[in-house]
Order: C-alpha cells, then structure tokens, then sequence
C-alpha cells in the first residue's frame, strides 16, 4: 500500500523508471572490451641539408643619390632674353648654347671701345712724332729740354689712356660672349624660369636671377651614414688586405659597393668608394661615405632613395639556410632539425644577413652559430613539428649558389 505522503513516490516519474532503465541496459554493456584507439601519423615535412655559400659581411643602409657636378645657371649680364634655345629637361652638351640675351647694345658698346682704341693710337702716334722732333732739335737749341720733357710726358700717358681702351674692349668682348648662355658641363637641364622677352638681372646670389639648374647625369654620386664602430672595423679590413686605411686613400683602394632602387631585387648596381667625411657627426656618432657609379643608361636622377650594401670582408664559406625555416620564440632565433629517428630537435642560432639569388625568389639566411653543416633542417612545415615528436621528413634538393654580390636586404 503506498504512502501518498512520500516524497520520493511524489518526484519520480515513469520517464524517469524508463530512463534509469536504459541506463541499467548500458552499464551491463560496458563488460565489453574498448575500442583501440588509433594514433595519427606524423606529420610531412620538408627538410634539407644546410648549403655552404661564400658570403661577405655587409653592412647595409640607406642613402641618396646627388649629381656630380651641379650649377646654377644666372647671366653675366642683363637685358632682353631673346632665344630659349633648348627645351626644359633637355640633355644638353658642354659649351652648347641654351639660351640667347639680347646683344645689339653690348655690340654697340664693343664698337664704341673699339674706336676709342683707334683714337689713343693715332694719338700716340703723333706724341711719338712729336718727341721724335724735339729730340733731333735738342742739341742745336732750337728745342728746349722743358719742351722735349713734356713729350716724354705726353708719349707716356698716350700709350696709358691706350692700354685703358684696349682694356675696356677686352671688357666689352667678354660682355658680348656673355650675351650667350653655355652650358658648362654634359648633363641635363631643369625647367626655365624665364620666357622670351623678359628682361634678365645681373646673376647673383637668389632664386630670383636663377635661369636654370643644370646636372650631370653620366655618373652619380651615393652619399650615406656608417657608424663609427663599422667605419674602424672596415678600415681594420682594409689593412688586412695590405692596403692604406687612411680616408684620404680611399680612392687608391677601390673599395666596391652596391645599390639597389626602390624596384630593383638585391643590390644589382655597382660602385667604388671615392670619399669618407673628415669628422665624425657627434649628434649620430655616424661619419659620411660617398660612393660613385656609372650612369650611362641615364636611369638615375639626383636624390633618389636608395638602398646601400658595403661589403665588410671578403667572401667566407657560410652555412644558409631558407629563411621559411626560421622560427623566433620571445626574440630567440631557432631552426628545427630532425635526427636519424625522425625526431625534433630545437636548435638556438645567430643570423647573418639575407640572400637571394637572382633568379628566384626564395630568400635564404646565413647562420653565423648554432647550425652544424650535417644537420638536416626542416625549411617547410614547422608549425606542424614539435620538439621531441616524430616527423615524416621529405628531403629536398638545395637550389645553386648565387652569383657573386648578388643578395638582399638584412634584418
């Protein structure tokens, strides 16, 4: 007889007998054995032996690009520009005439020394004559000494006032030829700031007398900021080499180095080093270097922005890597390697510099420490591998060396 006032008779439902009844049925089922549990296969990876390229400590910056010759073109003289000979932007030649100012006065000014020098001549000529007379009457006492004295006199300010003459044609010629505006070097003009018939000033310092600028594009200069403690220690190179380190020598040690433009992969331009600054900048503990290159193909302009690689040693074997292989843990740089067993070993290194072959674009890294060159490193998949699991490694073949200087950017 059931007790309506149970409190357990009142909760339970028949779902819930039902439920608990199928929960008796799958514990009775449990005195089965358990399924095996199948592991996953280690992951693919790509790995390959370390190559041994020959690889020269670089330093590398940034710089710009600066003409070696540049001028401000202003005139000698003033008048009225007549003739714009060649256009703005034009390749121009040395002593080519580029422009043309009017030169009517400066030729009337020519004409009137001219006849000036004329005039102190015949006038010479008779003061010689004169003296000549004086001079033969002299002992017979029909010329006095007073008189032949004041002849001297007049012969030698005559032959003054035709110097003076002479000179003032001298100058007037120079004004006529300055009526022609020349360029002084091969190069390559900017844009006018003149048109036909205004009237030009006398050259001097300012914006305003400036007709135009002109630069020589031929070769270029590559100006750029080292270190202190990089500049002793290419110098350092250099006496190595047998060479004289001082920076006046310079130019003697045809130092190489290398640009690449904005555009451009690697470093494919080449220069020598011309010239170090005489002082180094307290403010940046930087010193100057200046470089110059061939521009024959006209492909640089003044100032450009430009990446510099400079050489620091002579090419030495070194161990690179791809730089897909290089993992960072906290600013630690690793590779993972895989032994004989397919297992991970983690392997803490220093980097060099980047390099990439022309041609490709894979970009690989030197490594200065921590790599033996019979490792076998994994270059694809290390998100997929884990220090002390196995792996299933997938060899494959090291690309070629570069060619010499070829390389990229370093970090």
């Amino acid at each position: 007889m059931s007790n309506s006032n149970d409190p357990f008779q009142r909760r339970v439902s028949p779902f819930q007998v039902l439920a608990a009844a199928l929960a008796v049925a799958a514990l009775a089922g449990c005195g089965q054995q358990a399924p095996t549990v199948v592991q996953p296969p280690p992951p693919e990876v790509t790995v390959m032996k370390p190559a041994t390229w020959q690889i020269t400590d670089d330093f590398e910056d940034t710089g710009r690009t600066a003409a070696v010759d540049e001028v401000e073109m202003r005139a000698r003289v003033s008048g009225y520009l007549i003739k714009r000979h060649v256009p703005d932007g034009a390749e121009v030649k040395k002593d080519q005439v580029l422009f043309t100012i009017d030169p009517e006065p400066y030729q009337a000014a020519l004409d009137k020394a001219n006849a000036d020098v004329e005039r102190w001549r015949a006038t010479l000529d008779r003061a010689i004559a004169d003296l000549a007379r004086t001079k033969a009457l002299l002992p017979s006492g029909a010329a006095t000494q007073e008189e032949y004295d004041l002849n001297v006199a007049q012969v030698k300010l005559n032959e003054a006032e035709l110097k003076g003459a002479e000179s003032t044609v001298k100058r007037a010629q120079l004004d006529l030829g300055w009526t022609e505006i020349k360029a002084p070097f091969d190069g390559r003009i900017s844009k006018c700031n003149f048109s036909e018939g205004d009237l030009i000033p006398m050259g001097s310092a300012g914006e305003a007398t400036t007709l135009t600028t002109i630069v020589s594009t031929r070769s270029m200069w590559v100006y750029f900021n080292v270190p202190e403690r990089t500049v002793l220690a290419y110098q350092e190179q250099v006496r190595k080499q047998g060479k004289d380190s001082r920076p006046d020598h310079i130019k003697d040690v045809k130092a190489p180095f290398f640009i690449g433009l904005a555009v451009d992969e690697g470093y494919p331009r080449e220069g020598t080093l011309d010239f170090v600054d005489n002082r180094v900048d307290p403010q940046t503990g930087t010193i100057q270097l200046r470089g110059i290159l061939d521009n024959a193909d006209r492909s640089l302009t003044p100032g450009l922005f430009v990446r510099v690689r400079l050489p620091m040693s002579l090419p030495a074997p070194t161990l690179v890597v791809p730089e897909s292989a290089i993992g960072a843990d906290q600013g630690q740089k690793y590779l993972l390697a895989v032994d004989n067993d397919n297992v991970v070993e983690r392997l803490p290194v220093v980097l060099g510099r980047q390099v990439r072959p022309e041609g490709t674009k894979t970009t690989f890294r030197a490594i200065l420490s921590g790599l033996e060159p019979d490792k076998t490193v994994i270059v694809n998949g290390i998100q997929r591998a884990r220090t002390g699991a196995k792996v299933a490694p997938k060899p494959e073949e090291f690309p070629p060396a570069p060619a010499p200087n070829s390389g990229g950017t370093s970090s």
